[in-house]
């Protein structure tokens, strides 16, 4: 009996009984490892917790985001956790946190748990997991080190123990289930697996995590609000090479300055401190704004998205400086000689909007789109363009082909509006747009018809880009006002020769144009139908000008 008993015992760590505070409620199932700390791993999300997951490989273990407990505890709790993926970009982006550690224990999965805490008092969890238990993990030797570093410092037992010293944690984001962790942030969110921890670290310096607002006139004598960290000491502030207007200490993750003027382009805005200057970083970018045009959408990260560019024709008498920005990306800055063009792209990788054109001269800006074998070309837009009201003439999700129809909307004012998308037979669709962004709307599957009339509570941009089988179109929504009899068409467009009424004898024989496409007759200007090109209310048609090339057999969503 002691044999067998003695048997069964061997490779079990025994530790203090834990206190009823210790006792948490886990939802955590475990499953046995006689080479854990404890005998056990755990299993809920457990891929993810230590990197042997399907999305492992998405995370960017070369770029290391600096943030806070604040700002970790803000984002939005997901709806659903998947047990093998990951939740983006919080779950794919390894962050450092500066904070103070107050406790520590070894859980029943063996990982140490880690509660630290800010100067406010807000506190979040991190975990450092057992190495035994993360076979196979992409971060292994980050988290032996990890293990290693803190074994060097402390004893982790099965029940909490308390202290209080100065750490730097470098981790990836991790949204766990609530269940009455000790230390949790409202939302979940924790630093696991903690790749890296320094116990009392020299001073680090500042770090930028916003501009707010993040643009202003060249003129200068914006009010901005710079959150970051680590702003203690400062000394300067500048944008770009220009030193700040101004600026006010507010606290170690606060600053106030005002903008200088500057030519339009796109800075970053540097903070300094006696540790040294921030590091540069998308969230650190301030455009000085002129003359503003503006596309819906970039898309260079889709399949079949082949090029995407932004064309620029310099109109103006003097040498133009613009800056070409969208969201996520760092800005554009180029000059254009007078009577030049010049064209620029975010790169592959990158989709989203809007995209916006800055200039301190005339210029005119257009999108050129290469998706699969076809071609879309579309001009910017600017606010005066903006309407309350506006149309698109036909939309279809129901015709064979029509992957996607989706409705964009951009805002180009400085207060929010509220947009109402309808269509005779569907129920409306509605979105709020921020002043400066864009969002973009679809009606189910299934659905045709038009007219779309977009109705807004402030003047926006509205524009349809249709994806019919592998090519792609995108048209901006018309503002129409009515004049005497029949309805006006109020828009800004180049120049265009206006066209020679045919004669009888000048029409063309029907056949095939030099591009290869078909010509319909033409006489006098009107359109020859067919029987077959007769429409009624209610027909699929599908709008000629979309109408591309042959389908590809699987083509991925659009936006």
């Amino acid at each position: 009996m002691a044999l067998v008993l003695g048997i069964v015992l061997v490779g079990l760590r025994f530790h203090p009984a834990p206190s009823a505070r210790d006792v948490e409620l886990e939802q955590d199932q475990l499953k046995p490892n006689i080479a854990a700390s404890t005998g056990t791993c755990g299993v809920e999300r457990w891929s993810v917790k230590t990197g042997t997951d399907a999305d492992a490989g998405l995370v960017n273990v070369g770029t290391i985001t600096s943030t806070t407990i604040a700002t970790m505890r803000s984002y939005p709790a997901p709806g659903t956790l998947p047990a093998n993926n990951r939740v983006q970009p919080q779950e794919t982006t390894v962050y450092s946190i500066d904070a103070t550690l107050i406790e520590y224990k070894l859980e029943t999965d063996s990982d140490y748990h880690l509660v630290i805490r800010d100067g406010g008092g807000s506190t979040m969890i991190t975990e450092i997991a057992d190495p035994a238990c993360s076979g196979g993990s992409r971060f292994l030797a980050s988290i032996q080190s990890s293990r290693g570093e803190f074994d060097s410092q402390f004893t982790a037992t099965g029940s909490f123990k308390t202290t209080s010293v100065p750490v730097r944690v470098r981790g990836i984001g991790f949204f766990d289930y609530l269940h009455g962790q000790t230390g949790v942030a409202p939302n979940g969110i924790e630093l696991h697996p903690v790749l890296d921890i320094q116990f009392n670290p020299p001073p680090a310096s500042a770090t930028v995590l916003s501009v707010t607002p993040n643009s202003g006139p060249a003129a200068g004598g914006t009010s901005v609000t710079i959150s970051g960290i680590n702003f203690t000491g400062a000394t300067a502030v500048t944008f770009g090479p220009t030193p700040a207007a101004g600026f006010t200490f507010v606290s170690d993750t606060q600053l106030n300055a005002i903008s200088p003027a500057e030519t339009v382009s796109t800075v970053d805005v540097i903070v300094t401190t006696p540790s040294g200057t921030s590091s540069i970083s998308i969230s650190d970018q301030f455009t000085f704004t002129g003359m503003t045009s503006y596309f819906q959408w970039f898309d260079l990260a889709s399949a079949g998205m082949v090029n995407d560019n932004v064309h620029l024709i310099n109109a103006g008498g003097s040498l133009a400086h613009v800056t070409i920005t969208m969201p996520g990306a760092r800005g554009i800055n180029l000059t254009v000689d007078v009577g030049a063009e010049i064209h620029a792209t975010f790169g592959s990788g990158f989709v989203g909007g809007p995209v916006m054109v800055n200039a301190d001269q005339p210029v005119r800006a257009s999108q050129r789109v290469q998706y699969y074998q076809t071609f879309n070309e579309v001009w910017a837009e600017n606010a005066t363009q903006a309407a309350t009201s506006s149309y698109i003439n036909w939309y279809d999700k129901a015709s064979a082909g029509m992957y996607n129809d989706n409705i964009h909307l951009l805002n180009p004012g400085d207060t929010s509006a509220t947009v109402t998308v309808s269509l005779p037979g569907a129920n409306p669709l509605s979105a709020t747009v921020a002043a400066g962004a864009e969002t973009y709307v679809s009606f189910p599957q299934g659905t045709i018809g038009g007219p779309v009339t977009i109705s807004a509570t402030q003047p926006v941009l509205a524009s349809q880009r249709v994806q019919y089988y592998s090519s792609f179109n995108e048209v901006w929504a018309q503002r129409l006002v009515r004049q005497g009899v029949g309805w006006h068409e109020q828009r800004q467009h180049p120049p265009v020769e206006p066209r020679k009424r045919e004669r009888d004898g000048d029409r063309e024989p029907a056949g095939r144009d030099r591009d290869g496409g078909h010509r319909r007759r033409r006489r006098r200007g009107v359109r020859q139908l067919s029987a077959g090109d007769h429409r009624r209310p209610g027909d699929r048609e599908l709008d000629a000008a979309r109408v591309g090339v042959a389908a590809s057999p699987v083509l991925p969503d659009l936006q």
